[in-house]
Formats: structure tokens, sequence, C-alpha cells
């Protein structure tokens, strides 16, 4: 949605004076040009008290900060705002992160890329929180230098994270809207760990901060998409119990909301808009020939104990799965770089093997917890015990997936 801002005197209905307001803002110059005046409508009101400040930090930044409370409103569907808005106005950029994170440590705010107007549309929907999207592929120029790549790696990955951890944050349940974020993690992690030689401002710690939420986000998942996915194979059985009693997981909102989750993403988010001093000099070919490598090393690391994926144990074939997912994000990120037809057939099976190993570990994460279900409920250990059984063909069709992108020639080579 694009958003024309225009600052109007008088009641909301003076369509003349907005029509004055779009001629002298060189509105002809867009698609209002051919819509008439009288032909607009309002679509929905936003009612707010805006307070506003202007921030001077000690190294020079102008900030301007915004403070809306009120509500968009459609009808009698009103939903509450209460925004802090920082934009930044002149003097060193990085003093905007600094203040966002001092008010994520003081408010316990949390990071929300959804604007006015996309939210007015979304209570005007009746819609509690905005629908999943998968990110797309970043635009890359072939003459990308290193500092150029990572910061457009570093954008694709965090606009992922950010648009689904907002809906999160205020409450949102849905599970793909949960998935999504952990793809953006560790679509993110997969960017800071394989181009650290490409940064030396990289922390760390930051990995550690986004695995925990990771993690603690797939507890969810695997109460949810884990079981619906194992319950067919159960009920082909007739196995006597069909779900294992949940054992509590995390509350996603509080997850993305944690102080030290939302910092480090603020600290990502300089990094990803630094100049060229936070970044390694590397030339455009010498920074394709280090993605080249990383993506053939993550390639070797897969597919030689691919081959015999079946008789590695469940912490072996859990690594491999890792590893396979890194490459195929990374693969992904640097697809622009590289003939499409070539890219196309490596994306091609790398998601075949990672859906197969995903299914298998889907049916290793569900015997785990009827496992320990089976503690206080009898009943569980068929389901324990048919699943351990199923992993061996679960396995062979991982392993049969990964012999595809052995031999094939790859469009990083």
């Amino acid at each position: 949605m694009r958003e024309l801002e225009i600052k109007l005197h008088g009641p909301p209905d003076a369509l003349a004076s907005l029509s004055r307001a779009l001629r002298a803002h060189g509105a002809k110059r867009s698609r209002l040009q051919a819509t008439p005046i009288a032909a607009l409508s309002e679509r929905h009101a936003t009612h707010v008290t805006r307070l506003r400040c202007h921030v001077h930090d000690a190294l020079g930044s102008d900030i301007e900060v915004t403070l809306d409370i009120g509500t968009p409103s459609v009808a009698a569907s009103p939903a509450p705002i209460a925004e802090l808005g920082l934009r930044h106005h002149g003097g060193p950029l990085q003093g905007l992160f600094d203040l966002a994170a001092a008010w994520i440590r003081h408010g316990g705010l949390w990071i929300c890329t959804v604007h006015g107007p996309d939210r007015g549309e979304r209570v005007r929907k009746q819609q509690a929180h905005s629908p999943a999207v998968k990110a797309p592929s970043p635009r890359l120029d072939h003459d990308a230098d290193g500092p150029t790549l990572m910061r457009l790696f570093l954008r694709s990955a965090l606009e992922q994270v950010l648009a689904h951890a907002g809906g999160v944050a205020e409450g949102s349940s849905d599970a793909e809207t949960i998935h999504q974020v952990r793809v953006g993690l560790r679509r993110l992690r997969t960017v800071l760990r394989e181009g650290a030689a490409l940064s030396p401002a990289i922390a760390p710690s930051w990995d550690a901060v986004l695995a925990r939420a990771f993690a603690q986000l797939g507890q969810r998942r695997d109460e949810e998409v884990v079981a619906a996915a194992v319950r067919p194979l159960l009920e082909a059985a007739s196995a006597p119990r069909l779900s294992w009693q949940a054992r509590g997981s995390a509350d996603p909102a509080l997850v993305v909301r944690e102080a030290s989750f939302q910092t480090t993403l603020v600290a990502v988010l300089a990094l990803a808009h630094a100049g060229a001093e936070r970044f390694a000099p590397l030339s455009p070919a010498a920074a394709r020939e280090l993605l080249a490598k990383r993506l053939r090393n993550l390639h070797r690391k897969v597919v030689l104990p691919g081959r015999r994926f079946e008789r590695l144990p469940l912490a072996e074939q859990h690594r491999v799965r890792k590893r396979l997912k890194r490459l195929r994000y990374l693969a992904e990120l640097a697809a622009g770089l590289y003939p499409r037809d070539a890219v196309h057939s490596d994306l091609r099976r790398l998601g075949a093997a990672q859906d197969a190993l995903g299914r298998h570990n889907d049916v290793a994460v569900a015997a785990a917890a009827f496992r320990a279900d089976a503690r206080e409920h009898a009943s569980a250990w068929f389901a324990a015990g048919y699943l351990q059984a199923h992993l061996a063909v679960t396995g062979r069709a991982a392993r049969k997936a990964l012999t595809r992108i052995v031999d094939a020639k790859h469009f990083w080579d």
C-alpha cells in the first residue's frame, strides 16, 4: 500500500479542500490524477493524540520522537493504538538504533512494521492480525560488492522476521505466522553465520539470543503442526492414543517481546543500514567467490553423511537437516547472482530434500513426545513404538532425496 500524507484544514469531508491539497501536493503525477474527487470515499479513519519532540544525542543525531495514542476505527470495531515512532532527521544514523534499544529496555517496547493505513485496513476487514506471507529473495546486482550483498541479505531476512514477529507480539497464535518467524530467524542466523567474514561487527552473542527464541517458538509448533502431521499415520494404524499431552510451551508473544530478542533485532537492523566501514572491503568478484565457497562447504557437509543417512544417530540426522536448511537459505539469498534456470533446478532439489528430512524429523519429534507421555499414559506406548519403527521409512525417503543433490551440477560451481 502506498501512502500519501497531506495536511488538510477544515472538516474531514471537505472534498474541495482535499482537491486543492492534492493539486498543491503534485498528486497529478499519481494514479489519483484519473480519479474524480467526488469518487473518493473514506475507507477508515484513525483518531490519535500525538505528542512530538526532537532528541539530540551526544554524537549529533537528531531523532524525531512521536507518541500516538488513539484508535483506528471502522464502524463499531475500534482497535487501540499506542505507538512510539522514531524518525532520523540528521547526524549519525546509529543514534536512531541506540535510542530504539534504550526504549525497549526501559519501556518493554517491541518493533512493529504495521503502518497506520495497513492497521486501518486490517480493522476494516475484521482481521485480528495480518496474514502470514513468505519473504521474497533480494534483488541483487551482479556487480554488488561485499558490503552491499551483506546489507541486502540482512534486510531480506529481517523483513521476514519483523513482518510476522510484530503480529505474534500483539497476540497472534496463528501457526503459519509463528512458522514464518522461525523461518526468518533461520535465514537470519544463516546470513550471520555464513557471512561472518563479510562483517567483523557481527556479535557472537546474537546467535544465542536468536536460537533461544527459535527453540521456544518451536515448542508451539511441535504441539500443533507435528501432532497434526503424524495423526493420519496413527489413525491408519488404529493407535489407541492419537495425541500426546501438551507439556506447556512458552507464550509466543512473550518470547518475541523479550528485551534481549528485540534489542538483538535492533542491533542487526543497525548493521543492515550501516556504512561500508562496518564490513569487509570485498570486491564483487571476491564476494561471489566467498559465497560460492560457503555454498560448496555446506553442500559437502550435507552430501557426505547424506549417503548413509539411515544409519546415522538421530542427533547426526538432525545436524544434516540444519545444514541442508542453511544451504537452501543461502542459495535462495544468492540466487540473483546466477542464471535463473540453474538456480531453479538446484532449489527444487534442495526443497524436496528439506521436505523429506522435515517429515522424518516430525516423526522423530512425535515419537519422543509419546515416549514422554507414556510415563503417565500407558496407551501412548503404541504410538511411540509405531512411530519409532516408521523412522526407517522416512529415513529411507530422506536418503533418496539427498542422493538427488549429490551428483548434480550446481549453480555455484
